[in-house]
């Protein structure tokens, strides 16, 4: 009974910890200001429209509050935004990568593996929409 009490208790005290981490890191995100001026500067001949719904689109698939999309930089890379929030490898995710595939197939008409690498960033992916006509953005 004790054994199994020790187990609960050291559990409990991990997931904790791995939760505080977590939160720690996202906040990387939360402490930024708007970074509407640098995705204007970086994609002066798109629409602000635009450039918000395709954060609103992607701050949908990574469960990111829509208030918090403009606080994403084009330099961001999609790998860094998913280890922030989940730090530790091997734990269940919200399925981010399969939502955001599906949402640019639906949406787009874009296969993210197609365009797919490890360092590949927000502004990148949003090049490869305007590359696509971005359609359904306007």
């Amino acid at each position: 009974m004790v054994v199994f009490l020790l187990v609960v208790i050291g559990a409990a005290v991990a997931v904790g910890m791995l939760m505080h981490i977590s939160r720690k890191s996202v906040e990387v995100y939360r402490g930024r200001q708007c970074m509407g001026k640098l995705w204007r500067r970086e994609f002066p001949d798109s629409p602000k429209e635009d450039i918000r719904q395709f954060l609103w689109m992607f701050a949908s698939s990574f469960a990111i509050p829509r208030r918090q999309a403009l606080l994403l930089r084009p330099d961001d890379e999609l790998l860094a935004i998913y280890r922030a929030r989940y730090p530790v490898g091997g734990w269940p995710d919200a399925l981010e990568f399969e939502t955001l595939a599906n949402d640019l197939d639906r949406i787009h008409d874009l296969s993210l593996r197609s365009i797919w690498h490890d360092r590949l960033s927000m502004g990148e992916l949003f090049a490869a929409l305007g590359e696509q006509g971005r359609k359904g953005l306007s």
